[in-house]
């Protein structure tokens, strides 16, 4: 009976994974909701099919001391030996996306790191020090393609830009930690930490997706993630097909082809592709083409039948990982 945390779980991307992850008995839930004051009714309806597995803990990831607090009740909860398989850092918020990198407000961004960085970084710490996390553990911290200098210098006029340092920092968070929790003493080398991003713009087609099938693509690629998955950054997709490079797919190719996964290495994120999170804190559509003078190369716009769109002449898709380093 595995054990899933979600955080941030009483709406958007949470509630649905809440919902899915219900489904089956054999499943443990910890619900994690800023607020026991709340209303809890859509969750209560999300979470019915397995209620007696399903544990709804406070947990807001804005402030320390509740994250801790959380930390120990898990154990309470859990009892015996029982483990943390799946962590899923979903809590996020994108509280001033009119704001540019000339108008930034102080405390807005401080708020936005605090919540969406130091978050997930102190869930886990904290989790980890109590002992609650699996060795097999996987992490799994939500991201966004705002959190890629190469999906924002391709957008004009830039969008969101705390939300986006804030994301970019994540992912920088996902390379410590694939480091740091696999070292002795902690949770060893069997642990996976990853970044992942729930995608509706794909290879520069306007695609978007249903929550139900947002989570769904990306709980089949999180059961998937294996011990050399370490420290990637995964896009959503329908079906996990695992490479380290990015390539170009040609007109000819049909539209499940355009639903393979990628894999990007979190240590060049200007490898990652456009997406719009699906949940209450972006509203902002991301279907501008990547620029010409981008160091990349361009490639078809299709819609999701594999026919090409006119209206999006292109999109950009920059060179394998291992590639020589640009000067």
């Amino acid at each position: 009976m595995p054990v899933y945390v979600v955080t941030g779980a009483n709406r958007g991307l949470g509630l649905e994974f809440v919902r899915q992850l219900s489904q089956s008995t054999d499943n443990t839930v910890l619900a994690c909701v800023r607020s026991s004051s709340s209303d809890l009714a859509d969750l209560k309806q999300a979470y019915k099919p397995n209620e007696s597995n399903t544990h709804v803990l406070h947990c807001d990831t804005g402030n320390l001391s509740s994250i801790q607090s959380f930390a120990k009740e898990v154990q309470k909860t859990l009892g015996g030996d029982r483990k943390i398989e799946f962590l899923i850092n979903n809590a996020a918020v994108n509280s001033k996306p009119e704001q540019t990198s000339l108008s930034i407000g102080p405390d807005d961004l401080t708020n936005e790191i605090r919540i969406n960085v130091l978050g997930p970084a102190k869930t886990t710490e904290f989790l980890l020090a109590e002992g609650v996390l699996a060795k097999t553990a996987r992490i799994v911290n939500l991201s966004s393609g705002l959190g890629s200098m190469a999906v924002s210098l391709g957008i004009t006029p830039r969008k969101c830009a705390t939300y986006s340092i804030s994301k970019g920092a994540l992912n920088s968070l996902t390379v410590q930690q694939s480091g740091e929790l696999r070292e002795e003493g902690k949770l060893g080398p069997k642990c996976v930490v990853i970044s992942i991003v729930s995608l509706n713009v794909v290879w520069g087609v306007r695609a978007i997706l249903e929550p139900k099938e947002s989570i769904g693509g990306m709980l089949k690629a999180i059961h998937g993630l294996g011990e050399g998955d370490n420290g990637k950054f995964y896009t959503y997709t329908g079906k996990e097909v695992p490479c380290h490079s990015i390539k170009l797919l040609p007109v000819s190719r049909s539209a499940g082809a355009l639903k393979s996964s990628v894999f990007f290495s979190l240590l060049d994120l200007a490898d990652a592709v456009p997406d719009r999170a699906l949940s209450d804190d972006l509203s902002h559509h991301l279907v501008e083409p990547v620029k010409d003078d981008m160091p990349a190369r361009p490639t078809p716009a299709l819609d999701r039948d594999g026919h090409p769109i006119p209206a999006l002449t292109h999109t950009g898709l920059l060179e394998p990982i291992g590639r020589k380093r640009r000067t």
